[in-house]
């Protein structure tokens, strides 16, 4: 079978062997290639799919400028909602559930 399983009927434990001996195949395998390649290191990307070089302080500081620039957008009656909602999920965490 394409799984590395035999076909046909099989009892737990005949079953379990196989699966075992399959794992310890596929970690054994991972291992060496590990062993061979080493472990690789992380690529970053865009937006639009490029490798980034520059990901640590490019991404957080863009994060704060579209924060800062969603806030600027946002009107009274939405800031008055988003700082209900705020009162109201501090409420929720300090009362207790009990049904």
């Amino acid at each position: 079978m394409s799984s590395g399983h035999m076909a046909g009927l099989q009892n737990s434990k005949q079953f379990q062997k196989a699966e075992m001996k399959l794992q310890s195949k596929k970690q054994k395998q991972a291992q060496d290639m590990v062993d061979k390649h080493g472990m690789g290191d992380t690529i970053y990307r865009d937006s639009h799919g490029k490798r980034s070089e520059h990901h640590d302080h490019e991404n957080t500081n863009k994060g704060t400028k579209e924060q800062q620039q969603q806030e600027l957008n946002m009107g009274l009656k939405q800031k008055q909602q988003q700082q209900k909602l705020k009162e109201e999920y501090e409420y929720l965490q300090a009362s207790t559930f009990a049904r």
